[in-house]
């Protein structure tokens, strides 16, 4: 009987790990703060939890400046960087961010893209 309690846990363990690494989980668990230095450059912290079995180790965040989603101007910047973040760790990464495009400040961040230490790349929402 315990053979197969254990043969029927396995699986579904698999399954919750699996399920874990959309956007969609990491961009929930984040936060970022900005702060502005003494020429007001923009600085994005942000703390990011690694919800996977796996080791974070780079990150590409977009930056959207503009408020309206239909203006033809509103390609969001992406900026990538380089971290370590074990598995079920939290870490704050900070990032300068342009301080303008198209004579706007930046209004949104989000994660885009999440690359993991077996060469994996998450960009499923």
């Amino acid at each position: 009987m315990k053979k197969i309690l254990l043969l029927m846990l396995v699986p579904l363990m698999a399954l919750t790990s699996v399920s874990a690494q959309t956007l969609t989980d990491f961009n929930k668990n984040h936060t970022h703060k900005v702060t502005y230095d003494d020429y007001f450059n923009p600085t994005l912290h942000l703390t990011l939890t690694n919800v996977s079995l796996i080791t974070i180790t780079s990150i590409e965040i977009c930056v959207d400046y503009i408020d309206n989603p239909y203006d033809w101007r509103n390609e969001p910047e992406r900026i990538c960087r380089q971290v370590t973040i074990s598995p079920y760790q939290t870490a704050t990464v900070s990032i300068r961010v342009p301080k303008e495009k198209h004579s706007s400040k930046p209004k949104k961040f989000w994660i885009s893209n999440v690359r993991f230490s077996d060469g994996t790349i998450c960009d499923k929402w």
